[in-house]
């Protein structure tokens, strides 16, 4: 004999536990279809920023006044989770449950702005535009140049400041920049010698593209106390200096530009 009970459904929902108890101790056979899922509310799902993992966020469903259980009463899958994007969950119901509903959500391009940019240095003036290849890592991870990255040059032919700017590309965005000095070609010492007593002249070679030679010299091998003087010619006579003292000297370029001196080596 087959018993059929009409129950309004928020109130089967609220009880069903107790109705298939009371139905398993009593030798009745209790067959309940939950519904589609398609009509259930999820919640739990949001945007997310890309961390080169799949990202799967665990969602929340109900079905009326009823909290679904994921892997008793519905299974999940996840499609396009894990680049910069839209990124997909599908709910599917199980067992008592039927039917399927799908969310989006959107991966979000992580910012380069604070990645950390090595292999930057001052480089030589040679007349051409110069390039470097920066290294960029965000975290502990070494991006891409062309797939994670580009990178631009500016003001990197002449003496002077040089600046290189980092932009996210794919699953990054963002941008950030460094700078680096192209400084002028060094000149070479030629002759250090004292032409009277007091004095001391200096000779060095010619160089190009500059506004002139700095020469320091020292009592102290390792320049620890210094006297710098400047030049724009090819020969320095400095005087006034101790008769039988030994002095140290080193020379090197300089260009001035818009107020700044950069010096060579």
């Amino acid at each position: 004999m087959a018993i059929g009970i009409t129950i309004k459904k928020e109130n089967f929902e609220k009880f069903k536990n107790q109705f298939e108890k009371y139905a398993n101790e009593n030798g009745f056979k209790f067959n309940y279809t939950g519904g589609s899922i398609a009509k259930a509310t999820v919640t739990g799902i949001s945007n997310k920023s890309y961390t080169g993992s799949a990202i799967k966020p665990a969602p929340v469903v109900k079905l009326g006044s009823t909290t679904l259980k994921s892997g008793t009463d519905y299974t999940v899958a996840y499609k396009n989770n894990t680049n910069a994007g839209t990124a997909s969950v599908t709910i599917t119901g199980k067992g008592s449950y039927t039917g399927t509903i799908t969310k989006t959500f959107k991966i979000t391009a992580a910012s380069i702005a604070k990645a950390t940019v090595t292999g930057i240095a001052n480089k030589y003036y040679t007349g051409k535009a110069i390039t470097q290849t920066p290294v960029v890592k965000l975290g502990s991870k070494t991006l891409k140049k062309g797939t994670d990255y580009t990178v631009a040059f500016k003001n990197n032919k002449a003496i002077g400041t040089a600046t290189v700017t980092i932009k996210g590309k794919g699953n990054y965005n963002g941008t950030v920049s460094k700078t680096f000095k192209i400084i002028p070609k060094k000149t070479t010492l030629k002759t250090a010698t004292s032409p009277k007593k007091g004095q001391l002249k200096v000779t060095y070679s010619k160089q190009t593209n500059i506004s002139g030679y700095q020469i320091t010299y020292s009592t102290d091998k390792s320049f620890k106390t210094k006297t710098s003087k400047s030049s724009a010619k090819l020969t320095k006579t400095i005087s006034g200096l101790k008769s039988g003292k030994t002095y140290y000297v080193k020379v090197r370029t300089y260009k001035t530009v818009n107020g700044t001196k950069y010096y060579s080596g």
